[in-house]
């Protein structure tokens, strides 16, 4: 079983693409999930205000703050 896992990471960890985004300025579009609605898939702009983690950060919206992960 762990060896399955460290597998399937391996296989996503090649396949990412990561794109670094910078604190306090960087516009940002983020995908919602829709379903299988006519709607679009990408929604936004926000700001990133934050950097949490190499891959979480934290995106001012209209509305609110989120907290995205950066494959969204």
């Amino acid at each position: 079983m762990r060896a399955a896992q460290k597998s399937i990471k391996r296989d996503y960890d090649l396949h990412m693409r990561t794109k670094k985004y910078k604190f306090g300025g960087d516009l940002v579009y983020w995908r919602r999930n829709v379903g299988k609605n006519v709607q679009s898939v990408w929604f936004g702009l926000g700001i990133v205000t934050q950097i949490k983690s190499d891959t979480v950060y934290a995106i001012l919206t209209p509305r609110n703050l989120k907290l995205i992960h950066h494959d969204n």
